[in-house]
């Protein structure tokens, strides 16, 4: 970043965020109060998902993120073991991750699910809200966005892992990430995080920092996911009798989320 951007982070988007960030925590208090026992359950099941996704991967972030993806679009996580990707964004708008549990949800719950399992399983990972283009472009800090995927670090590196698609970007400048073969590019969008999530501008910074760095750095092969994505698919295959269990184990547990979310 230079000087400039840095101190307009640091003034202007200081001052944009401030007001609508206070107002949320304010909101989240509210929920946390009027849910409690439905976030609880919530935080309980993303444990258990943690633990079968860590039985079911090679340990790495990038095949947690990969089983992560499969699962959820096979339903695994979803409360009728069905889940559709909609736009439906229901009632739980201060915890996105919930909506997964009610079987149908957009990128920022897929995203926000992802993060909290991830996050449970010990790996480095925010959010990344973004704007998709097919080209390269200087897009402002307060554009408001049209997707949310996730940054997970692989061997010390950042990536934009989009479960949505179940693809992996890699950044080729502070605030793009790539994928290559296609014209997807994500332009990094740090809005949210300090709206929603109470990210600061230090720590975003820090962010651009790591994704310039990492666009300057050799990063993983496209034949490398390739292989641990076919060791996912057999992992999942192998290993049908522990998802089974997971399924059953966490059965009255869903049913208590998804009726908490639909009040």
């Amino acid at each position: 970043m230079t000087r400039e951007e840095i101190d307009w982070l640091n003034s202007a988007y200081k001052k944009n965020t401030s007001i609508s960030s206070n107002l949320w925590k304010q909101d989240r208090d509210v929920f946390l109060k009027d849910n409690k026992m439905t976030y609880y359950n919530y935080q309980e099941f993303v444990y258990y998902a943690s633990i079968l996704v860590d039985k079911l991967s090679d340990g790495s972030s990038i095949s947690k993120a990969n089983i992560l993806s499969k699962l959820l679009s096979d339903g695994t996580f979803s409360v009728d073991n069905n889940f559709k990707f909609d736009t439906v964004t229901g009632n739980c708008t201060m915890k996105f991750g919930i909506a997964i549990i009610n079987g149908n949800g957009c990128c920022r719950h897929i995203a926000d699910f992802t993060n909290d399992v991830l996050n449970m399983s010990n790996e480095q990972t925010y959010l990344y809200p973004c704007m998709i283009n097919g080209k390269v472009l200087d897009v402002s800090f307060l554009e408001a966005g049209d997707h949310i995927a996730n940054v997970i670090y692989y061997e010390g590196i950042p990536y934009v892992y989009d479960e949505w698609s179940n693809s992996l970007l890699r950044f080729i400048s502070d605030r793009i990430a790539f994928l290559p073969g296609s014209n997807s590019y994500m332009n990094f969008i740090p809005y949210i995080l300090s709206t929603y999530y109470g990210f600061s501008n230090e720590e975003i910074i820090k962010m651009i920092t790591d994704f310039e760095k990492a666009s300057k750095t050799r990063q993983i092969s496209g034949m490398e996911f390739v292989r641990i994505n076919n060791e996912s698919n057999k992992s999942i295959d192998r290993n049908s009798d522990i998802i089974h269990n997971f399924k059953t184990k966490t059965k009255s547990l869903k049913k208590s989320i998804s009726e908490g979310y639909k009040r």
